[in-house]
């Protein structure tokens, strides 16, 4: 009988000096590159003085100067860090300086109109709302040499290399988040094409981007969804994989990296080219130096995007270092690698493929073999246990910061990855050979029929595991949720035990049973309650009951689908809209994507009125008329508003429900007024009679309430649903006024963020997102 060997418990792995260096040029950059954006979002010159890298300069050589005096004393290794830490300092401050003057000579730059420019494209076109996406750099047609990049947004769509003149206007970037994101970014200002016509010469003369280019014409990946799998896989071409489903399927099985090209990528040739040469016999130097070359080409294969030069310089780095004579460490390679790569582009510091390939990197290299151990331990086959452990080690690592950015995480990314990561990197190494044998054309028509098979076999395995239910959960993240990872993780490393079978299995069921607990809570048993959300100048409602949850409006863009996973919303009986005003329906296609939505409930006749997006989305709208009743768990919602057919167009045709609650000694009764105002609200009031809860008409405008209305209503409390600094002035100083005279309760969700409405014995119970809540009587 053959026994299953166990593999050696791994040793705490040593953590070097240069890690630390690298931590710590990563916090320096991040101080500094915040500093710079805070000056150009002000207005201000965003560069800064070289007075401050000459102190440091300065500063750093006289402490070099010290340890070269101390270097016969008995802390030897603490005085070679400490220069090692004064280099980097040196380096990387003068980086930042540099870097952030140059950003602000830029944004001087700036000047004119889009038509005294010619364009090239830098990065593939992103579909969005308003049309694609993608970054440009502008040049003088006078030959002189200002550059400068832009965020273009425009029709048509376009490709890397791709150049072009314009009629159009640049505008700044502005204050958001997103703004940030793009100075980090390099860029500028924002360019709004109206209309583009070709350059003189509408392709660029890089022949690595027409390399790219003919490689995907042969590719063809706007014609299929494997067709886009693989231009995504191979060429880092993520147009068409933006526009489908499939990102979406990725993303919710937690495979989002592996259609984005990276060094996980390049790892995988580099795998393959050095296994092959080590089968062939060639010496270590040789096979390195074929390793880098077969790495370039893949860079090239990519049109040399950037995430793919700064992996081969990962790659680079770390052959060096092994070629040197020096005893190979990992961790040490990447710490290096992470330094002379922030010196190099400072600005990566905010790039969140650089935030997650440094955390799930370093992570694997510090605990990924004790997490292996940690599964060997619980009998599974060696294969699972290495592929799973790599995975979960990189998912808790990044988890913080996936869930801050995406809302999401995925409860099948260990299962999945173990499945989909073979089957991608056959389709890369079939992707490569074929790019090298394209002009044998039996042998390069074989291959793509097998690309084709094999794209076609990964899809199908993403679109079933997305399939599953509560493959994903959509989360609002918490403040400071990071230091529990990070403290769980210094505590591993300080102790360091010996995992057993039993503790590995107690702490798998403990997490197994808190996730199943939270989604029984929620997807069964969440308490009856009225939650006015959150989502700026737009409206949104959310009405639940146990395992029923109905919401009324869907906000103007996806920011409701924060607010619905900071409520733990799974799943949607239905979504009624009261009109087809942007700021009632602009977020739904984004909530049909990410929650099953049993149907769309809209007034008598405003189906036929519907969007062409709504309808292009293939929901079921169902009409709905006055004295209609909607069942939400114990919540019963009349419809009372409009009396007649409506085409949906106009405030006054909102639908009006009034939700009430009786269970028992605990009621209470909302009335929900949607965009209608005092002309409306007077009409159907009478009806309606005494409630407690008013939810103020068109976000709490001059004409949503008067004093004969709130007489006739008798509202204990009035809420308001508006965004900050909103250029109407909602909630305006005439309904506050009339509230407060009246002897009503306010709320606004600009000051109170989202506000639920719990009903109790005692009255009403309140609660608010923002900074209030308390108990009405």
């Amino acid at each position: 009988m053959r026994v299953k060997r166990m593999p050696e418990f791994p040793p705490r792995p040593f953590i070097p000096p240069l890690f630390w260096c690298a931590l710590g040029s990563i916090v320096i950059s991040m101080v500094m590159l915040e500093n710079a954006w805070e000056r150009a979002r002000a207005g201000r010159w965003c560069g800064f003085s070289f007075i401050l890298p000459v102190v440091v300069s300065l500063v750093c050589i006289a402490c070099l100067m010290c340890t070269r005096v101390m270097r016969h004393c008995k802390a030897a290794s603490l005085l070679k860090a400490l220069r090692l830490a004064c280099l980097c300092l040196i380096a990387l401050v003068w980086s930042v300086c540099l870097w952030s003057n140059g950003m602000a000579t830029q944004i001087e730059e700036v000047k004119g109109t889009a038509s005294s420019y010619v364009f090239e494209v830098i990065g593939d076109s992103n579909p969005g709302e308003h049309g694609f996406s993608y970054t440009a750099v502008a040049k003088r047609k006078d030959g002189s040499s200002t550059t400068f990049r832009v965020r273009a947004t425009g029709e048509k769509s376009q490709m890397r290399g791709d150049r072009f003149c314009a009629v159009g206007s640049f505008a700044a970037l502005g204050d958001s988040d997103w703004a940030r994101s793009r100075f980090f970014k390099g860029e500028v200002a924002r360019l709004s094409l109206r209309k583009c016509y070709p350059a003189e010469h509408e392709v660029s003369n890089d022949v690595v981007q027409r390399a790219r280019r003919f490689l995907l014409n042969r590719l063809n990946p706007d014609s299929t969804e494997e067709g886009s799998l693989i231009a995504g896989v191979l060429c880092g071409y993520t147009t068409e994989l933006n526009r489908g489903s499939i990102r979406e399927d990725f993303a919710a099985c937690g495979l989002s990296h592996l259609i984005a090209v990276s060094g996980s990528h390049l790892a995988i040739v580099a795998c393959l080219v050095q296994n092959v040469l080590w089968r062939c016999g060639l010496d270590s130097r040789k096979s390195r130096v074929l390793m880098l070359g077969a790495c370039c080409f893949y860079t090239l294969l990519t049109g040399a995007a950037p995430s793919t030069i700064r992996s081969v310089c990962m790659v680079g780095c770390t052959n060096v270092s092994m070629g040197s004579g020096r005893r190979s460490h990992a961790l040490s390679s990447l710490s290096l690698t992470l330094i002379v790569m922030l010196v190099i582009w400072p600005n990566l510091v905010f790039d969140l493929g650089f935030q997650l390939s440094a955390l799930s990197v370093a992570s694997i290299l510090i605990f990924g073999r004790y997490v292996s151990y940690a599964l060997h331990v619980l009998r599974l086959p060696s294969f699972i246990a290495e592929g799973m452990g790599i995975t979960l080690t990189a998912q808790i690592a990044t988890l913080p910061l996936t869930t801050l950015v995406f809302g999401q995480i995925s409860l099948l990314a260990p299962v999945a990855n173990v499945i989909i990561a073979p089957l991608i990197s056959l389709l890369l190494v079939l992707g490569v050979v074929a790019a090298t044998v394209l002009w044998i054309p039996g042998i390069s028509a074989f291959l793509a029929l097998l690309l084709h098979l094999c794209s076609r076999v990964i899809l199908f395995f993403v679109s079933a595991l997305a399939a599953v239910p509560f493959a994903s959960l959509y989360v609002s993240p918490l403040p400071y949720a990071w230091l529990v990872p990070l403290t769980c993780a210094v505590l591993l490393y300080w102790s360091w035990p010996r995992p057993s079978g039993r503790i590995v299995l107690v702490l798998f069921s403990l997490v197994v049973a808190l996730v199943g607990i939270d989604l029984l809570y929620w997807g069964r048993f969440a308490p009856p309650q009225i939650t006015v959300l959150d989502v700026g100048q737009a409206d949104s409602i959310l009405i639940r009951d146990g395992d029923r949850c109905v919401l009324i409006d869907a906000g103007v863009d996806d920011t409701v689908l924060e607010a619905l996973a900071s409520e733990h919303v799974l799943s949607l009986d239905a979504v009624l809209v009261t009109h087809w005003d942007k700021d009632h329906y602009g977020g739904l296609c984004d909530i049909a994507k990410r929650y099953s939505v049993g149907e769309v409930i809209v007034a008598q006749g405003a189906a036929q009125q519907a969007p062409s997006e709504i309808e292009d989305s293939g929901l079921n709208l169902v009409e709905v008329e006055r004295g209609d009743t909607i069942h939400v768990g114990r919540f019963v919602c009349t419809v009372m508003w409009p009396c007649e057919t409506v085409d949906g167009d106009d405030n006054e045709d909102s639908l009006v429900l009034l939700a009430q609650y009786v269970e028992g000694s605990a009621h209470f009764s909302m009335l929900l007024t949607g965009d209608s105002e005092v002309d409306q609200e007077h009409e159907y009031a009478p009806s309606v009679g005494d409630i407690d809860i008013l939810k103020l008409g068109h976000h709490g405008s001059a004409k949503s309430v008067d004093m004969s209305l709130l007489e006739v209503l008798d509202p204990e409390v009035a809420i308001a649903s508006a965004g900050a600094r909103n250029s109407y002035g909602h909630p305006t100083g005439e309904c506050v006024a009339a509230l407060q005279n009246y002897g009503a309760r306010f709320y606004c969700t600009i000051d109170d963020g989202s506000v639920s409405f719990f009903p109790d014995a005692r009255g009403i119970r309140v609660h608010c997102s923002g900074s209030r809540g308390a108990a009405l009587e």
